[in-house]
C-alpha cells in the first residue's frame, strides 16, 4: 500500500521528472496534487522489450487507465497511453487512434505509440478479419479473386466470398431437406444442384 505522502515528492522515469502541482482545495488550502502523467510513471516497470508497463488499473480490454479530476478538460477515467503520447508528444488529431507498435496495450511508451487511422490500426491487429485482409483469403481460407468475390457499390472496400455465400446457402436448404453434408464436396453438390 502506499504512504499517504506518495505524490508529494517529484515522480522519475526513463529520464523524464514529474513535479506535484500546488492546487487549492475546496477549503482553498493549497496541496500537492500529482499531473496524471507523474500518476501514470510512478506505476511503471521497464520490460526487457523496452515497454514501460503500466503495473496499475488495467481495464477490460489491457489497456492502462488512469483518473483525471473533474477540473480537466477530459474528466474522469482515461486511457494512459493516450495521455502519455498527449503530453510526450502532442495532441492526437480527431478522427486518429493511437497504435501500440509493441502489441502490448499496458505499454505506454511514447517510442512504441504511433498515430493511425481507425482502419489502419484495425488492419494492423490479431483480429481474424484483418489477418484475413493482410493474406488475401477469406476467414475459410477461400482466395480472394474476382470471379469468388461479391462486391458493393455502396462500399467497394467490403467484400464476401462467393464459396463460402454457397456454402451457407447449401447448409441452409439442407437443413430445410432434413439432411447433412459431411464433406466439402456435398456441400458444393447440394449448393450448385438447387
Amino acid at each position: 500500500m502506499r504512504e499517504r505522502n506518495f505524490y508529494r515528492s517529484p515522480v522519475s522515469f526513463q529520464g523524464i521528472t514529474v513535479v506535484p502541482e500546488m492546487r487549492a482545495d475546496v477549503r482553498g488550502r493549497k496541496r500537492p496534487v500529482m499531473p496524471p502523467l507523474g500518476r501514470i510513471l510512478a506505476l511503471c516497470a521497464l520490460t526487457e522489450s523496452g515497454c514501460w508497463q503500466q503495473q496499475g488499473r488495467l481495464n477490460q480490454w489491457g489497456y492502462g487507465t488512469t483518473f483525471q479530476s473533474p477540473r480537466s478538460t477530459n474528466r474522469g477515467t482515461n486511457l494512459s497511453h493516450r495521455i502519455t503520447y498527449e503530453q510526450l508528444r502532442g495532441p492526437i488529431p480527431s478522427g486518429m487512434q493511437i497504435d501500440h507498435l509493441c502489441r502490448n496495450r499496458a505499454c505506454v511508451n511514447p517510442d512504441h505509440l504511433e498515430v493511425v487511422t481507425p482502419r489502419e490500426n484495425t488492419l494492423r491487429g490479431m483480429a481474424p478479419n484483418a489477418q484475413s485482409v493482410r493474406e488475401g483469403r477469406c476467414k475459410r481460407g477461400h482466395e480472394y479473386t474476382e470471379e469468388n468475390t461479391y462486391r458493393w457499390a455502396k462500399d467497394p472496400r467490403s467484400r464476401k466470398c462467393k464459396t463460402c455465400v454457397r456454402l451457407r446457402a447449401a447448409s441452409y436448404k439442407a437443413r430445410l431437406a432434413g439432411t447433412e453434408a459431411q464433406t466439402l464436396d456435398e456441400w458444393l453438390t447440394l449448393a450448385t444442384s438447387s
